[in-house]
């Protein structure tokens, strides 16, 4: 739904009896036109690039997650040895 006309902003340069068609001459268009493709182009590379990235520390979490048992029970082993060596040392 489009606001109504009263909030849109106004162009103070332009006043009702201007046409508007002439900011659009084709002199100003061609300049306009390949700048904006190429920063079209330039954030799009920005975009994709950023996603990559995004998706990239995705995976790093996941294969992350998937080492966390093995870390989790390669510590507890640790530690019954530890618990173990130490009551060697100790009692027997």
């Amino acid at each position: 739904m489009l606001p109504p006309f009263f909030l849109l902003p106004s162009l103070p340069h332009l006043n009702y009896s201007s046409n508007i068609s002439c900011i659009f001459s084709i002199k100003n268009y061609e300049k306009i036109i390949p700048r904006t493709k190429s920063r079209l182009v330039k954030h799009s590379v920005y975009l994709a690039l950023d996603l990559m990235t995004m998706l990239e520390f995705m995976k790093n979490d996941i294969d992350r997650n998937d080492d966390l048992l093995f870390k989790v029970i390669i510590l507890t082993i640790n530690s019954l040895i530890f618990i173990g060596q130490f009551l060697w040392e100790q009692y027997w």
